[in-house]
């Protein structure tokens, strides 16, 4: 769901989605790797029923007798790849795609009685184009916090003057008053979306990308066995403890990292059959 719209995505976007995720994954452990003269024993693509993959599998024996940093930007790699995926399609959300899917301004679907905005002589339908000169244009950041001034005017007081232009040239010079605490000048107003919901598509999918990317590094980096971050994990232990309790140490921490995973998904139905 986009704005009030909702947007019915493909089943082939979210193959993409998971290709996006675990393709430049699995290349950067490989890249890193080899910048660390490390053989790769096989790399490839595959298909896991309908669903893209990579795999890389560096020389376990080699990489082992690395340096603890080779190692850990080896274990490291495919995670900072994601972060960077989950940045990038962030960034394309917030400069490029949102920008094209509204048309500059905001439409007023209701303005309170008495309000500085009505005094002002503005009324409902009203499509604003400026605010103090500055042209109105709708962001990443102000859908998500519903609030499509705050870049133009930032930070609002009581007593403050700000001055709107309509479609038609029209200016409106209200002056904030204090309502509740808090600057108020009476008017709900809404984007005006564009009539290419190609855009809504396009927005939906990069918001998949970056949610999953991010989901999916925060997850590898848990000191859980097979997990990159339980590689990284047992490399620090065995360097600075070492023995048996580095091995005790993370038998428990993948125990328990798993248990809080389990418990954060099912806790709910867990606690509600006790």
């Amino acid at each position: 769901t986009v704005g009030e719209y909702s947007v019915n995505i493909p089943f082939w976007t979210w193959i993409l989605v998971i290709a996006l995720i675990l393709v430049p994954h699995e290349l950067s452990h490989g890249i890193a790797a080899r910048a660390d003269k490390v053989r790769l024993r096989s790399v490839g693509l595959m298909l896991l029923a309908i669903f893209p993959g990579a795999f890389v599998e560096p020389d376990e024996k080699q990489l082992a007798k690395k340096s603890i940093m080779t190692r850990l930007r080896v274990f490291c790699a495919g995670t900072f790849m994601n972060f960077i995926v989950a940045g990038l399609a962030i960034l394309l959300l917030s400069f490029i795609v949102f920008p094209l899917m509204f048309q500059p301004g905001v439409q007023l679907q209701a303005v309170d009685a008495n309000s500085p905005a009505e005094l002002s002589g503005l009324t409902n339908q009203t499509i604003l184009t400026h605010i103090n000169s500055i042209p109105i244009t709708i962001t990443y950041n102000e859908l998500i916090q519903q609030n499509y001034f705050s870049d133009e005017i930032g930070e609002t007081t009581a007593g403050q003057e700000i001055q709107f232009t309509d479609l038609e040239g029209n200016n409106y010079n209200i002056i904030l008053e204090e309502k509740d605490s808090s600057p108020y000048m009476g008017i709900l107003y809404t984007p005006i979306p564009t009539e290419d919901k190609l855009y809504a598509s396009i927005a939906d999918f990069l918001t998949k990308l970056w949610m999953f990317s991010f989901a999916v590094a925060i997850f590898n980096m848990l000191p859980i066995g097979p997990l990159d971050g339980g590689l990284v994990f047992q490399s620090l232990t065995d360097k600075y403890i070492g023995g048996s309790n580095a091995k005790k140490i993370q038998k428990w921490a993948s125990m328990i990292s798993l248990a809080l995973v389990i418990f954060m998904f099912f806790g709910a139905n867990i606690m509600g059959l006790i």
